[in-house]
């Protein structure tokens, strides 16, 4: 039996659905729907539902082939894939994991708030040779370096470590006798022009906790009939214990903006063969690939990750940031075929190696 971890939302959901012979939500339905194609359990749970004292957890049983879900109190799952909503952060769900995880049960995907840090993965990923020279300048904020930053490369990014959606990005430009600011958030961006002079004030005043944000060259971006894009890759581990591109789309800026990711109203385009070169477009692939193996060293539960690739006005690639079981439209909720087939052919092997048998 396969564990699919939602979030309490969703189980509440699920519940609602059964208690009132309403449909299912879609993402029970598409785990359903997989489950029978690959002739297998499987459980929908929620984190607070597992009991570490009894070893089980109180879930919603999909059992092939007699395609009913009931809710039983089982053991808990040998392998199960993470699906909640965000990345884990209280303190509880980590521990029953990480004890859970030194009985030998697998949890796929479930990656943790501090886990996930882009500045923390930026430092690992400086360490690997093949990777390194295709990374921006990077430090962590301090005033400093913010300093250091625009008088080096005239535009720089200031991100959160732990980020999503584009959200809370300072994006700065020196502009020579003032700078230009602008500010994202919530599908907003904020012009400011502030004097040099008042750069120490402002600094002190938008980051009251520098100590969350990095900060990083700005890139000058290829652009597409006169908007900037760049590039996300999805490499995901498949039934067969191999990374693969499940997908790779270029995501376009709206007219005038900096930051192109989709929740800030940036648009997708998935044929990309009119915005960079086919060479180009290989080696992006061929450098995810080596990515995702570098980060499964450090982040071994991880194999759903979506990458960022920047592309410069002289087709060189830059490496932007890893994203761990990014969001995706709902378009897209094929590409989380992969993990669970992955999830499926890994319980087999572990069977497999608790009979005795081969492999």
């Amino acid at each position: 039996m396969i564990g699919i971890i939602f979030s309490s939302g969703l189980i509440k959901e699920i519940a609602g659905g059964i208690a009132e012979g309403e449909p299912l939500i879609d993402h029970a339905l598409f785990y359903m729907s997989l489950a029978r194609k690959e002739r297998t359990a499987i459980c929908f749970y929620a984190l607070k539902h597992i009991s570490l004292q009894e070893k089980t957890v109180k879930a919603y049983v999909y059992e092939y082939p007699f395609c009913e879900l009931v809710q039983k109190k089982i053991s808990i799952p040998l392998v199960n894939l993470y699906r909640g909503d965000g990345y884990l952060r209280k303190e509880r769900s980590i521990h029953k994991i990480k004890e859970l995880g030194r009985q030998g049960i697998i949890f796929l995907n479930a990656v943790t708030n501090k886990e996930r840090s882009k500045y923390a993965v930026y430092k690992y990923l400086q360490t690997k040779k093949r990777i390194a020279p295709y990374l921006p300048e990077t430090s962590e904020l301090n005033f400093g370096h913010l300093q250091l930053y625009l008088k080096k490369y005239r535009t720089v990014f200031v991100k959160p470590r732990r980020g999503s959606k584009g959200n809370h990005i300072y994006i700065l430009r020196d502009l020579g006798h003032f700078y230009q600011v602008f500010q994202v958030l919530k599908q907003q961006t904020l012009i400011k022009w502030i004097p040099k002079n008042k750069l120490y004030q402002c600094y002190h005043t938008w980051f009251t906790l520098p100590r969350k944000y990095m900060i990083q060259q700005g890139i000058p971006l290829k652009e597409y009939k006169g908007n900037k894009f760049d590039i996300r890759v999805s490499p995901q581990k498949n039934r067969h214990n191999r990374w693969q591109v499940t997908g790779m789309i270029a995501r376009i800026a709206p007219p005038g903006w900096l930051v192109t990711n989709l929740d800030q109203g940036g648009q997708a385009k998935s044929n990309l063969n009119k915005l960079i070169k086919p060479e180009t477009k290989q080696e992006i692939r061929r450098l995810s690939l080596r990515i995702a193996k570098a980060i499964e060293k450090r982040t071994p539960q991880a194999i759903d990750l979506g990458v960022d690739f920047a592309v410069d006005e002289q087709e060189r690639i830059w490496f932007l940031e890893v994203n761990f079981r990014p969001l995706r439209r709902k378009v897209w909720i094929r590409r989380h075929r992969t993990p669970f087939e992955y999830a499926c052919s890994l319980y087999r092997r572990k069977l497999v190696e608790m009979s005795g048998g081969p492999g």
